[in-house]
C-alpha cells in the first residue's frame, strides 16, 4: 500500500514538471513572436522620375542644368475656325498651326500664305478671305513712324484715329467698310468702345470676331 502511494506521488510530480514546461515554452514562443513583429524590415523605396523631371536633372559639361525646350506662341485669326493664340513646337510648320485653330473656313484664301513656312514665337497671322484685297496687319513694313491709326508700339488700329489705308489692314474691311467708318465718325463722332463698330453696315458678329483682338479705340 506505501509502495503504491510513492507511484502515485511520482506520477503527479511529472505531470506537473510537464506542464510547468508546456507553459514557460508557451511563454517564450510568444514573447519571441511578440518581438519579431515589432521589427520593421528595411525597404528600399525607388521613386520613378517623370519626362519633365529627367529633362530639368540633366546638366552640361560646366555643371549647370540644361534649360528645357521651349515653346512658341503663336496668334492666328481672320479665315480660321478657332481663331487664338496657340501653343506650338518650334519649327512648327504654318500648314499645321492651321489645323491646330480648327481648320480653314470654306472663304479662307489659303493662297495668300506660305503654308510650308515655320512660324515665329509671338507672330499673328492673319488668314485673309477669298477675293479680298486686303493686305494683313502683321505684314505691313515697319517703319520708324506708325500709320495714321496705329498705336504706337503696338498692332492695335485705332478705329478713331485710323484713316481709310489704315483701316483696310484688318481682315474683311474693304474699300467700302473703311469709307463707311470714316463716314459714321464724321456723323456720330467717335466710337465708345470697339464692340460700336458693329453699328457700320455689314459688320455684324462674324466679321467683329476676326478683328476685334486687333482694333482699339
Amino acid at each position: 500500500m506505501k509502495k503504491k502511494n510513492i507511484f502515485a506521488g511520482y506520477k503527479i510530480v511529472r505531470i506537473t514538471a510537464i506542464a510547468a514546461f508546456i507553459v514557460v515554452a508557451g511563454i517564450i514562443s510568444l514573447k519571441a513572436h511578440s518581438h519579431s513583429s515589432s521589427e520593421v524590415p528595411d525597404e528600399t523605396v525607388e521613386i520613378e522620375l517623370s519626362d519633365h523631371d529627367k529633362m530639368t536633372e540633366v546638366s552640361d559639361a560646366s555643371g549647370d542644368p540644361l534649360q528645357n525646350t521651349f515653346k512658341n506662341y503663336v496668334y492666328i485669326c481672320g479665315e480660321v475656325n478657332t481663331p487664338g493664340v496657340y501653343e506650338c513646337e518650334p519649327q512648327t510648320r504654318l500648314g499645321a498651326l492651321v489645323d491646330m485653330a480648327g481648320g480653314a473656313t470654306p472663304d479662307a484664301d489659303l493662297t495668300s500664305v506660305n503654308l510650308a513656312r515655320e512660324v515665329s514665337d509671338g507672330e499673328q497671322i492673319i488668314i485673309l478671305k477669298k477675293g479680298s484685297d486686303d493686305i494683313p496687319a502683321a505684314s505691313q513694313p515697319q517703319n520708324n513712324a506708325a500709320p495714321s491709326g496705329v498705336s504706337p508700339n503696338s498692332n492695335f488700329v485705332n478705329i478713331n484715329t485710323a484713316d481709310e489705308t489704315t483701316l483696310k489692314t484688318l481682315p474683311g474691311i474693304g474699300d467700302a467698310k473703311a469709307k463707311a467708318i470714316v463716314d459714321y465718325r464724321t456723323q456720330n463722332g467717335s466710337f465708345k468702345k470697339i464692340e460700336d463698330i458693329m453699328n457700320i453696315s455689314g459688320i455684324k458678329n462674324a466679321a467683329f470676331d476676326k478683328i476685334k483682338d486687333l482694333i482699339t479705340v
